[in-house]
């Protein structure tokens, strides 16, 4: 016991014998108490009542140190978020960018009415008839063939599978114009080639800038030829005007590390030019598996900010004039609106153990809950 415990414990006694023999003394003489005595008494008694609040002052400290430990628990598990989580997200939007986890095919073969490739290092046609396009000094960078719009002609143009290396990255955008769509691949890794091939048959409308000095119509019979586009360089833009709705089919599953929903928009002003981002949404939800798949909506122009650790692109259908896509994966970090000004939606502790461990925190209130009652109780109770 530490010598205020005791000092206490003592006075206490002391007082506790000095009244029963101040009372047997009032009792044996009729009622009558020395006045004396009867203040010595009084001053006793304050004695112990300042050593008891000299005693009771730590344990009074120590559960307000409890209370406020209580209470900044509660609000890490408000303010604090988790560190990633399961999201699927099905949207439609104008335009959307995603980076290759792994190489894996990303669309298939797919009949189109106009195709434009630039930013190419080399094309080859097989079988060549076309040397003018094809010879090494030729320096074709750029190729554009499109079907004749007259009926008949019997010209057809196809997409073969395309199967970028991993971390290419990938970004598809509706042009504004029905089935009109710019497929551009990034090449993150130097050096690192990446191929896209065309098999055309018929007769077609051929324009390479910079070479031919006007576009010319080629035949290239019924058995047609096959072309491919080659690039070492930092981006191919591959244009598509596709024969009908939803013609471009792409593959399930594609992994991705990154996805992003927003394009740079330039905006020329007097002696300068302003670069803003832009949100390419046009609506749709994100549903969080951590919390029961609880569902947040997207409206049309909503930004839309992810940082994604890993995931799959599930689906990816192109529209008359947009793109619908269906992700599932983990993400990092979520976010809508500015940035300086946006909400974070990653899951706080707190939603992660109400979805997750309901009966835990079920009990972790409850107990809170008790601690606050006796800790108040004891409070109110030792206070003078």
């Amino acid at each position: 016991m530490d010598e205020p415990a005791a000092v206490t414990v003592r006075l206490r006694e002391l007082l506790r014998a000095r009244s029963e023999a101040l009372n047997h003394k009032a009792v044996e003489s009729g009622g009558n108490v020395d006045a004396e005595e009867l203040a010595s008494l009084d001053r006793l008694s304050k004695a112990l009542r300042i050593a008891e609040e000299g005693s009771a002052a730590p344990g009074r400290w120590w559960h307000a140190a409890a209370l406020l430990l209580a209470l900044g628990a509660v609000s890490v598990l408000f303010l604090v978020r988790v560190p990633n989580t399961r999201v699927t997200i099905e949207i439609e939007a104008s335009a959307v960018e995603f980076a290759l986890a792994r190489e894996h095919p990303v669309i298939g073969r797919a009949a189109v009415t106009q195709l434009g490739v630039s930013g190419v290092d080399a094309v080859r046609i097989s079988p060549d008839v076309l040397p003018q396009l094809t010879a090494q000094k030729a320096g074709t960078s750029a190729l554009r063939l499109a079907v004749p719009l007259a009926p008949g002609q019997g010209g057809a143009i196809n997409t073969a599978a395309l199967v970028p290396p991993a971390g290419t990255l990938i970004s598809l955008r509706h042009m504004g114009f029905a089935r009109t769509y710019r497929l551009s691949l990034k090449n993150r890794r130097a050096g690192t080639p990446i191929a896209f091939e065309a098999d055309v048959r018929g007769l077609l409308s051929v324009a390479a800038p910079g070479v031919l000095d006007a576009p010319l119509r080629h035949d290239f019979g019924k058995s047609g030829a096959s072309i491919r586009f080659e690039s070492r360089g930092d981006t191919t833009d591959v244009d598509l005007v596709l024969a009908e709705a939803g013609a471009l089919p792409f593959y399930a599953q594609i992994p991705v590390d990154a996805l992003a929903l927003t394009r740079l928009e330039e905006f020329a002003l007097p002696h300068k030019s302003v670069v803003a981002p832009l949100s390419t949404v046009l609506g749709g939800s994100i549903f969080f598996e951590s919390l029961d798949g609880a569902r947040h909506p997207l409206r049309a122009g909503e930004h839309l900010r992810l940082e994604v650790a890993e995931g799959r692109i599930e689906s990816l259908r192109l529209l008359d004039d947009r793109i619908a896509l269906k992700f599932r994966g983990s993400v990092s970090a979520v976010a809508t609106g500015e940035e300086d000004i946006g909400r974070d939606l990653m899951p706080s502790l707190l939603q992660w153990l109400k979805a997750r461990q309901p009966l835990s925190l079920v009990w972790g209130a409850t107990i809170f809950l008790y601690g606050l009652i006796v800790s108040a109780t004891r409070w109110y109770r030792r206070t003078p």
